[in-house]
């Protein structure tokens, strides 16, 4: 079996069999630069699904703050309450 720096590459040509003019080195460079960039936006992958993750986090307990806070209002002023959901009641039943 022959070694592998005695192998050389076919010369690379278009669909037509006209030449391209890459030299074999340029190719083998553009891989790895390919390559690279593929593990970094392996990278980036996990960085984004971080900051959703903390994202998804923020939000959920910004909700529940503002359900405590307008749950905390309801509370207080009960007979406000009251008064607007009556009249969002009489509202809906005029609306139907």
């Amino acid at each position: 079996m022959a070694d592998e720096s005695q192998l050389t590459r076919p010369p690379l040509v278009t669909q037509n069999g006209d030449p391209l003019g890459i030299e074999p080195a340029a190719i083998d460079d553009q891989a790895a630069q390919i390559k690279a960039l593929k593990a970094e936006i392996e990278s980036l992958k996990e960085s984004v699904a971080a900051v959703a993750s903390t994202a998804k986090t923020l939000v959920g307990t910004s909700a529940n703050v503002a359900m405590d806070d307008v749950e905390e209002i309801l509370k207080r002023n009960v007979f406000a309450s009251v008064g607007i959901a009556a009249f969002l009641g009489y509202l809906w039943g005029r609306i139907r």
